[in-house]
C-alpha cells in the first residue's frame, strides 16, 4: 500500500492494517490494565505485605507520576531510534516491573516494580499511535484509531479480571498475568511488526535538541484549540482516575461487596462511550470534509514537536514553520 505523511513524502511498503490494529489496541490497554487489574487485590496485598491500605493505594502514585514525567520523551527518543525498538524495549521492561511486583516481598519493592512499570507502559501509548501516524493519513488514519477505541476496553475488564484471579491464585497472579500480556505483545512485535519511520526520517538522539523540543511544546500550549482539546480529555481521565483510587474502598466497604464485584455503572457507562465513539466516526469524518482547515494548525503542530529537531538546522520558527506549510496546503 502506498502511504504519505505529512511532509508529502511517500513511499512504497506493506502493513498488515489488522496486526497494526491489534498491536496498538494491545499496548494501550496494557496501560490501563496496569492500573485497574489489582484493585480488588488492595485489601489481601496489605496483609501481605505487612503494610497499611493507604501505602497499597499509593503503589498507583509510584505507577502514574513515572509514567506522566515519561510521556514528552517516547516521541522524541523514538525519533532517533525508531518506533520498533523503542516498543520492544519498552515490553522487556514492563515485563520486568511486573515480575518485580509479583515476587515482592514488601511494599518498597512493589514500588520499585511499580515506577518500571510506569516508565514504560507510556511507550506503548505514544508509539502505537505514532506508528499509525507513520503508515496512514487523513480519514484512514481516523479509521484506524476508531478501530483501536472499540477494542480499549481496559478499564472495563481489568478489575473483573483482577478480582477472578485474585480469587483462584491470590495476589501475585495478577502481575504474573501482566507480565504474560506484555511478554505477548513482546512477540508479536517482534515476529510481525516491521519499522515505520525509515532512517531518512529520523533525527539524531543526541543532544535531542532541548531548546528545539521546548519551542514545540510551547508551539501546541499556546494553540487554544489544542489546549481546550487537552483539558477536556483531562477532566475525563480525571473523573476515571478518581472513581479508580476510591473503588476498593467504595466497593469493598460502602457498598459490602466482594473482590468480583468491580464492574459497576462507571465501568458500563465508559463501555457505552467506547461504542458510541466508533459507531460516530463516520459523522466525524463528513464533519471534517465541511470545515476543511479548521485543524490544520494542531495536525502541523504535533508533526512540528516530532520533527522537532529541524528549527535547530534551519533557524526557523516553529510559528513561522507551521504558518508556511499551511500556505503550501492551501
Amino acid at each position: 500500500m502506498s502511504t504519505r505523511n505529512p511532509t508529502g513524502e511517500s513511499r512504497e511498503q506493506e502493513f498488515n492494517t489488522t496486526t497494526i490494529v491489534v498491536l496498538v489496541a494491545g499496548l494501550s490497554m496494557l496501560g490501563q490494565f496496569a492500573i485497574a487489574t489489582y484493585l480488588p487485590a488492595f485489601s489481601v496485598m496489605a496483609q501481605a505485605l505487612h503494610a497499611s491500605p493507604t501505602q497499597v493505594q499509593q503503589s498507583l502514585s509510584a505507577y502514574l507520576l513515572p509514567f506522566a514525567l515519561m510521556i514528552p520523551w517516547h516521541g522524541a527518543i523514538s525519533d532517533a531510534i525508531g518506533r520498533r525498538r523503542m516498543i520492544l524495549a519498552g515490553n522487556v521492561l514492563f515485563t520486568i516491573g511486573s515480575l518485580m511486583c509479583a515476587a515482592a516481598p514488601s511494599v518498597s519493592l512493589l514500588y520499585a516494580g511499580r515506577a518500571l512499570q510506569g516508565i514504560s507502559a507510556g511507550v506503548g501509548v505514544v508509539i502505537g499511535r505514532a506508528m499509525v501516524r507513520d503508515v496512514f493519513h487523513g480519514t484512514e488514519a481516523q479509521k484506524i484509531m476508531a478501530l483501536v477505541a472499540i477494542f480499549a476496553l481496559a478499564p472495563a475488564l481489568a478489575p473483573v479480571c483482577g478480582g477472578w484471579l485474585l480469587l483462584w491464585t491470590g495476589w501475585r497472579s495478577i502481575f504474573i498475568f501482566l507480565s504474560i500480556l506484555s511478554a505477548s505483545l513482546l512477540v508479536i512485535s517482534w515476529k510481525f511488526v516491521p519499522e515505520t519511520l525509515p532512517l531518512s526520517r529520523r533525527h539524531p538522539l543526541h543532544p535531542l535538541h532541548p531548546r528545539a523540543l521546548a519551542q514545540a511544546y510551547a508551539t501546541l500550549l499556546t494553540t487554544p484549540r489544542f489546549v481546550a482539546l487537552a483539558l477536556a480529555n483531562a477532566a475525563v481521565n480525571l473523573a476515571i482516575y478518581l472513581y479508580v483510587l476510591a473503588a476498593p474502598t467504595f466497593v469493598a466497604k460502602h457498598l459490602g461487596l466482594g473482590e468480583q464485584s468491580f464492574v459497576g455503572p462507571a465501568k458500563l457507562g465508559f463501555v457505552r462511550g467506547r461504542l458510541g465513539a466508533f459507531i460516530r466516526w463516520p459523522c466525524t469524518f463528513r464533519t471534517q470534509a465541511v470545515v476543511g482547515g479548521a485543524s490544520k494548525v494542531p495536525r502541523e503542530a504535533l508533526w512540528r514537536l516530532r520533527s522537532h529537531s529541524r528549527t535547530k538546522n534551519t533557524g526557523a520558527s516553529p510559528r513561522r514553520t507551521i504558518a508556511r506549510s499551511n500556505q503550501r496546503r492551501l
